[in-house]
């Protein structure tokens, strides 16, 4: 028996196949530093992609790393907050990014473990962390670890895209919850499809 590919499963709904026609999605690269990842979570919250790439740049300039897998907590740490706002970065997003590199150092999360943990571990072990959330969570889930099966109801943008492509209210969690159901256990690329639908797309 021939197995079904994602895009064929995804392609039962009609908006979605529109969507895998209209689109060509490149391969998500392997991650080479899941902390510098959170780090840059962090950074992208309640902005626009080109602003928080804008500010994620001035920080790794900042680091002058010429490999992302170098970028360490300890590293992170040596940056004054004066040189951190500098970049573009916030207090408050300060103040996450110091307690993150700190909970690395102390042990208190373990980030290599994230990548055998289940979907449901990662995301309890996340949102434990100051200033990382339920979003920051799936984003981590779906770009990070490559996790197939994450639809993040707490994304804008993801809901944006179903309220126009679905004709349901954005803020109707439930029925959209419902509906992503349909592409399971492949939402995380159904996701980067709705995102591409966008102009802001962080696919």
């Amino acid at each position: 028996m021939q197995s079904t590919t994602p895009e064929q499963h995804l392609s039962h709904d009609p908006v979605i196949k529109s969507l895998i026609n209209q689109y060509h999605l490149p391969p998500l690269e392997e991650s080479t530093n899941l902390y510098l990842d959170l780090v840059n979570i962090i950074i992208s919250q309640q902005l626009s992609v080109k602003a928080a790439k804008s500010i994620t740049n001035r920080l790794h300039h900042l680091l002058n790393y010429k490999s992302s897998a170098k970028v360490t907590p300890h590293r992170l740490l040596k940056l004054s907050a004066e040189q951190l706002r500098s970049v573009g970065l916030s207090q408050p997003k300060i103040t996450y990014i110091h307690h993150l590199s700190q909970s690395v150092i102390d042990n208190q999360i373990i980030i290599d473990q994230l990548k055998k943990a289940s979907d449901e571990s990662v995301f309890e072990q996340i949102t434990k962390l100051k200033g990382l959330g339920p979003w920051s969570a799936d984003m981590f889930l779906i770009f990070s670890l490559q996790r197939p099966d994450i639809f993040s109801i707490h994304d804008l943008g993801l809901r944006t895209a179903v309220s126009r492509l679905y004709h349901l209210d954005r803020q109707d969690f439930d029925a959209i919850n419902h509906l992503s159901q349909k592409w399971s256990p492949y939402r995380s690329l159904a996701s980067r499809y709705l995102w591409a639908s966008l102009d802001n797309s962080p696919i």
